[in-house]
């Protein structure tokens, strides 16, 4: 009886109360072992403490023989216990696997900080990607491949951060081949140092101890001490990042309209983040502070309603994007080819990425095509929300 059957018999037993005399006939055309918890159900048989119970229980209710080949299975000996716990359950599958050859593979997406006039606190995750392999290293040392040479080695941002990660696990480091295969640009605002640290620590999935995203924040920011690219490259969406005593920051998610068509702007050369700092002034009035308050406020409540004349005022910036657009020779051409479309536009982290925002397609495809034409070497197409952060995996090392 399978568990459309036992469900009939259900009914069937509560259609027999009526006053409908009629003969009522129920056709099972499986065996009722094959479902023993649906058909027990249905029996209204108490659940047995094992599978074995519960089958003794449907043969002693309806008659129906039990199959040899179950009663032959009863006769062997028990290799495991009968019951996993679902937290047991990956270190099993590992141990279950240990000799084959595998990795651990990390993705981490992109990440667009410094989101409109939320610097240093609002950023979000984006569908481009770094991916980094882990595995062990047969030649007992450190290997690392997909950077410069001059990282491949124990200065390598990946490795430190996996350290930090080992650390807070009690765990000894072990001898690891890092892989790393690049698809976010580097030095353009977009979060790669940020994709490093997340991966690294990420990667103490090694000794199957999960790190708590929480955690994983807090570890990052021994490396990096601005949230709003770490967040939302670990939780996705878009993140603002709240600090509070002793250090922790708190991480609020916040919704995204799908209005709002973004596209990603990378220009053919990079902007050091040193000298984007650099370029910051020490100090601000209180008024333009006032001013940058009110913007935040505009911008999380047009991003939410889809609104962009809200949008386009929420997004103005007074705290670093007047200085570093400086950094970015094309900064105003674009800027003003974008509002000709009715779009929004900012820069990326601290450049030299910028981000247009528009609520329609003609206009991102319009937007897309004029500045391919006029910059055929930069980078620029239709981007989403990644809505996941960081992903973990083991997969075979081929």
């Amino acid at each position: 009886m399978d568990p459309h059957t036992a469900v009939g018999y259900k009914v069937m037993r509560e259609y027999q109360k009526s006053d409908d005399q009629h003969l009522n006939i129920l056709l099972s055309t499986a065996s009722p072992y094959k479902f023993i918890q649906a058909v027990s159900k249905a029996l209204g048989l108490s659940g047995g403490s094992s599978d074995q119970e519960s089958i003794q229980n449907i043969h002693a209710k309806t008659g129906f023989p039990i199959p040899t080949n179950i009663e032959n299975l009863w006769k062997q000996t028990s290799q495991r216990p009968s019951h996993i716990a679902v937290k047991d359950m990956k270190k099993i599958c590992r141990k279950q696997r240990k000799g084959a050859m595998e990795m651990i593979k990390i993705t981490v997406p992109a990440t667009s900080a410094n989101f409109g006039p939320g610097f240093d606190c609002l950023g979000v995750a984006v569908n481009l990607y770094n991916t980094f392999y882990f595995s062990d290293n047969n030649q007992g040392k450190l290997s690392i491949e997909g950077c410069p040479v001059e990282f491949q080695n124990e200065n390598n941002l990946v490795y430190r951060a996996f350290k930090i990660g080992c650390d807070y696990l009690g765990k000894p480091v072990p001898n690891v081949q890092i892989k790393i295969e690049n698809g976010i640009p580097i030095s353009r605002g977009l979060g790669s140092s940020a994709s490093c640290i997340v991966a690294g620590i990420q990667a103490a999935d090694w000794f199957q101890s999960e790190i708590s995203k929480d955690k994983l924040l807090a570890l990052s920011m021994n490396l990096e001490p601005h949230p709003d690219n770490l967040a939302p490259a670990i939780y996705g969406k878009l993140c603002s990042t709240h600090q509070i005593e002793q250090g922790d920051s708190k991480v609020i998610q916040h919704a995204i309209s799908e209005k709002f068509k973004f596209t990603v702007i990378i220009p053919d050369y990079q902007v050091s983040t040193a000298k984007a700092r650099q370029i910051l002034p020490d100090s601000l009035r209180y008024s333009d502070i006032t001013l940058q308050l009110s913007r935040v406020i505009l911008l999380m409540q047009s991003l939410s309603s889809g609104n962009l004349v809200d949008l386009d005022e929420g997004l103005k910036d007074l705290l670093h994007e007047p200085y570093r657009s400086k950094l970015i020779p094309d900064y105003k051409d674009v800027k003003n080819l974008i509002s000709r479309y009715g779009s929004s536009m900012y820069i990326s982290g601290s450049g030299s990425t910028m981000i247009s925002i528009t609520d329609n397609d003609i206009n991102r495809d319009k937007i897309i095509n004029e500045l391919s034409s006029i910059y055929p070497d930069w980078h620029i197409k239709p981007i989403s929300i990644n809505n996941t952060g960081v992903k973990s995996e083991v997969v075979e090392n081929k």
